[in-house]
């Protein structure tokens, strides 16, 4: 099935332009945190790929650092995970011994990519089926078509909770949002008998999309990745949050309006953190701006195939920019319109650990990409520490 004929050609329709520019203009909080092991930390990796641990366990979210050049996707390349640029940031984040959960809001390839690998990586550590990949059926497929044996998937259900360390997990409806007027790209489901380890990107096709909620200790996160509309009566009491990190970009004009009534305002929350609008065709490194050029994993080369040559991690080549011009001032508009709502909006930069939870006048950052030396934890300092 050749879902994602028109995703190919929206994509050449990309702004292009040159944006180095972060999209927020506000600082980037800075502090030096006591922390607690039970306290709640995310780092965001780009697109929505979401590291959140507590110390002890670490759930993964959309995993996607592989990241395939637009030329890979646009030629409809077999997209392929790269197994050493998974093993080189779950070293950076110091996360080795203890994820726990990869979980799936939707099956592009965009969200899913790193799937098997992120989990085959965990349950080598942990000596067997630990961790598990958990999704629709649709991300079941890609996993089990990538390796994963029937202990290391799981179908969820939605509405109920899942248990993972001290995180409870509820899966909830999600819509993802249309990409060009009102089309969806990708839409439909994978198709078990099509769906190949040489699939490009046309066959990665969206499945089931849910937005998550996240409890630990009795405070809540929410995720949702796909700037569509969720059911009135989603959030529940039960399922109210109090912090959301939300996958914006594309949205605009009354979208925004409706997007925040609909999500964030709906499950109570009262501080959102935008995600989702970096040019995902670059190395994640090259959007880690004090770190371009010393960490350079040597798998980032070969991001589509294994003999692809494409250009180095210290490089935003292929595109030239790290934003796309368009979700920048999508993801302005956002801000400005959530904080017409009384929401508060807090910036978070690529390859950082942040607190989740914390008070208004709290500071959100806990530091640099790498706990430091034996996985500790480190607060701020040198944000690119040479070994």
């Amino acid at each position: 099935m050749r879902c994602l004929f028109a995703f190919c050609v929206a994509l050449l329709l990309i702004g292009c332009g040159s944006s180095g520019e972060k999209w927020y203009t506000r600082e980037i909080e800075r502090g030096d945190p006591i922390p607690r092991v039970d306290d709640v930390k995310v780092a965001w990796l780009g697109v929505f790929t979401l590291a959140i641990t507590d110390g002890e366990t670490t759930i993964i979210v959309d995993p996607f650092v592989t990241r395939p050049s637009l030329g890979c996707v646009v030629g409809n390349e077999p997209l392929a995970s790269n197994p050493e640029v998974v093993d080189w940031w779950v070293d950076e984040l110091c996360i080795r011994s203890n994820i726990g959960a990869v979980i799936v809001t939707h099956s592009h390839y965009d969200h899913l990519l790193d799937g098997a690998a992120f989990v085959q990586l965990a349950n080598h550590e942990h000596g067997g089926p630990r961790a598990k990949l958990y999704g629709s059926r649709s991300t079941l497929i890609v996993g089990k078509t990538q390796g994963l044996t029937r202990d290391e998937l799981f179908g969820v259900s939605l509405g109920e909770p899942i248990r993972v360390g001290d995180f409870t997990m509820t899966f909830l409806p999600d819509v993802h949002g249309p990409h060009v007027g009102d089309i969806t790209l990708a839409g439909g489901v994978i198709d078990p008998d099509e769906f190949t380890r040489e699939s490009g990107a046309w066959e990665w096709c969206l499945g089931a999309s849910y937005a998550v909620v996240i409890e630990h200790s009795g405070r809540r996160l929410l995720l949702s990745s796909g700037t569509g509309r969720v059911e009135v009566d989603t959030f529940t009491e039960q399922r109210k949050a109090e912090v959301a990190i939300l996958g914006v970009g594309g949205l605009d004009g009354d979208d925004i309006d409706d997007f925040i009534q609909e999500v964030p305002l709906s499950a109570g929350v009262e501080e959102v953190i935008p995600t989702h609008f970096d040019n995902f065709f670059v190395p994640l490194t090259a959007l880690v701006d004090d770190c371009v050029g010393i960490h350079a994993p040597p798998g980032e080369k070969v991001p589509c195939a294994w003999n692809d040559d494409v250009a180095p991690s210290s490089s935003v080549e292929p595109g030239g920019f790290k934003f796309f011009p368009d979700e920048v001032h999508h993801v302005h508009r956002f801000a400005e319109k959530a904080e017409l709502y009384g929401l508060r909006v807090r910036p978070i930069e690529i390859g950082s650990w942040y607190w989740v939870f914390r008070d208004r006048d709290q500071p959100g950052v806990l530091g640099d990409p790498r706990f430091g030396e034996k996985c500790g934890i480190r607060t701020l300092g040198d944000p690119c520490p040479r070994d």
